[in-house]
């Protein structure tokens, strides 16, 4: 089954998560917003083992989403939207991965805690009319490959944790941890992080863990393996953009391992919103499904 933006799951799914965010951001006080993409065209791990760069497109091959953080009547909460798209050259298939979430974060202290529910869609949700639309401004192969004849779409519940293991000045060492829950995957993943401001306001994360991948779906059932993960990361604020308050940052990361062990994504993210209102990038940017 070929895939396009303009079927019916993908259309259903994604007017209904656009109001969701929008009714979301009128709601919330001080609102800051996000896009993140991810694409595997380069491969640094293998570039720094083997000095050839090129990556080998293929089982988690792109990603792209969406955030929203802001204040309500009763704390902290956020949302996010993000389509992963999966292929499997050899066998001829491809399938999608999204995933919307809707979640509340509460700071005590030397902790960080954030609950989340939504849902999961899998199936054909227009990530082939992306990937190839991409191919095509790039100048790579467009790819022909088939869908999975039904999509399922089920609830998710996801939470997080970190704990401030150190800070002195503007650097920070913070434990990490996040389990994710629906009937097509569940996840856990543990790391260490660190983060330091480096010159002026360049912020700097590194972290290292371990990823657990289960219960996976047929469809899935390639695309994601267990083991190390390590993610670098730098952001760079640039202030009093739009309203006087907010600043846009440019995120640049790399994360290995997060979903396959013999795959890396590099990506880029972009976020504004009121200045001092950062996220921790890696533990909930940066890092994939």
């Amino acid at each position: 089954m070929k895939g396009s933006f303009l079927n019916p799951p993908s259309l259903q799914i994604g007017c209904v998560a656009l109001l969701l965010v929008c009714a979301a951001a009128q709601a919330l006080a001080a609102p800051s917003y996000g896009l993140i993409f991810r694409n595997d065209t380069a491969d640094v791990e293998r570039f720094l083992r083997t000095g050839y760069a090129r990556a080998q497109d293929d089982q988690l091959t792109v990603s792209v989403g969406a955030r929203l953080e802001g204040l309500g009547r009763q704390g902290a909460w956020d949302a996010a939207v993000d389509l992963h798209v999966f292929t499997q050259r050899r066998e001829g298939h491809r399938v999608d991965l999204g995933l919307f979430k809707v979640g509340r974060i509460w700071n005590r202290g030397s902790w960080r805690l954030h609950a989340a529910a939504g849902a999961a869609a899998v199936g054909n949700l227009g990530g082939e009319a992306l990937q190839n639309g991409y191919h095509e401004l790039s100048g790579n192969v467009v790819l022909d490959l088939n869908y999975p004849e039904a999509s399922t779409l089920d609830p998710l519940l996801e939470g997080a944790g970190a704990w401030m293991l150190w800070k002195a000045g503007r650097g920070a060492v913070e434990v990490q941890g996040s389990a994710l829950a629906c009937a097509a995957f569940q996840r856990e993943r543990a790391s260490l992080a660190l983060s330091q401001v480096l010159w002026k306001q360049l912020q700097f994360e590194a972290a290292a863990g371990w990823v657990w991948h289960h219960g996976l779906s047929a469809p899935l059932e390639s695309g994601f393996q267990s083991g190390p993960c390590y993610g670098v990361l730098a952001a760079w604020p640039l202030p009093k953009l739009g309203r006087q308050d907010s600043s846009l940052e440019i995120c640049a990361f790399f994360l290995a391992n997060g979903a396959r062990q013999d795959q890396s994504l590099p990506g880029l993210a972009l976020r504004f919103g009121p200045e001092g209102k950062r996220q921790s990038h890696l533990e909930r940017v940066a890092w994939g499904p």
